[in-house]
């Protein structure tokens, strides 16, 4: 079925920038699993093409529109956040590419398992749970997966997710799994939320921290401001704006009265640096800062797998 779309959108850019990671390029097409059905997807002269089961495409497309962000106004959002000739080259690069809109739960349980990982361990990691735990679907020639659900990984105990080589995190999932199935935390509700009260919800979650609880609002509530800051991130900010995080830094610590603030109250830890890069990076890109987030991190992750 094709779904027309008038403005840019960059497929490849979209599902294989590290944001989703169920997603299998094969070439002419990627094929990926969204709720309980496999997904082939392609670009085409008008739009996109797809095919789905077992839901059928009709019933489909609505659900596809809205996971691709395609309702989202995409000269609207660069303009937005092109602010300087950093962002503008990479927006230029990868015009096209959309922030997903995902399940929050999987979306969870992907993140945690991201901690100091990579994107092809965690789309292992993440295979790897659905066909222990999740629902055998099978179409297109090819078996997948659902992603199983809270009460399935709540059912599967550490050591059995320990064999799926997930290290440390095994608890972390295995815990997060029992707060969303005895309703402790309900990640669907966060979409509704503030920024900063899903935040604090989210980081209630052993594993979860303003990282990982960033890059989940980002790619799966719809909250544009996230602005999640890893390794990369913080490089690349510090790279490209150390003269405007310097100034950030001055205005917010230095240039208030000795009651308020002093030289030694600016944070030191690793940490909190990187929450003040958030800060700042919120306010310099504005409502849009977590698609800035992304370009950025897409860009320097294609360059550092091109040489």
């Amino acid at each position: 079925m094709l779904i027309r779309i008038e403005s840019a959108f960059n497929l490849e850019s979209t599902l294989d920038s590290g944001q989703a990671f169920r997603w299998q390029n094969r070439g002419d097409y990627f094929e990926g699993v969204i709720d309980k059905s496999i997904i082939l997807i392609k670009k085409s002269s008008d739009g996109i093409e797809f095919e789905s089961f077992p839901q059928s495409e009709k019933e489909f497309k609505t659900k596809l529109r809205y996971y691709l962000s395609l309702h989202d106004d995409l000269e609207l959002i660069s303009q937005s956040i092109a602010v300087d000739r950093n962002i503008q080259s990479y927006i230029d690069q990868y015009y096209g590419m959309r922030i997903l809109k995902q399940d929050p739960w999987e979306c969870l349980i992907s993140f945690i398992c991201s901690s100091n990982s990579n994107v092809s361990r965690v789309k292992k990691n993440i295979e790897d749970m659905s066909a222990a735990f999740g629902e055998r679907i099978e179409a297109f020639g090819s078996v997948r997966h659902t992603f199983p659900s809270p009460n399935q990984l709540e059912n599967a105990n550490i050591p059995a997710l320990r064999r799926l080589r997930l290290g440390y995190r095994a608890e972390y999932i295995y815990e997060a799994a029992k707060m969303v199935s005895q309703h402790v935390i309900n990640p669907w509700s966060l979409v509704e939320e503030s920024y900063e009260e899903a935040l604090h919800t989210l980081t209630k979650i052993p594993g979860v921290g303003d990282k990982v609880a960033n890059c989940i609002m980002l790619f799966s509530m719809g909250k544009d401001d996230a602005f999640p800051v890893d390794v990369w991130i913080d490089r690349i900010i510090k790279e490209l704006y150390p003269e405007e995080l310097d100034d950030y830094i001055q205005s917010k610590y230095l240039n208030q009265s000795a009651t308020k603030k002093r030289a030694k109250d600016i944070p030191k830890s690793q940490s909190i640096n990187r929450r003040i890069i958030k800060d700042w990076a919120r306010e310099y890109f504005g409502d849009y800062a977590g698609w800035a987030n992304h370009y950025m991190f897409h860009e320097r992750r294609k360059r550092l797998l091109r040489s």
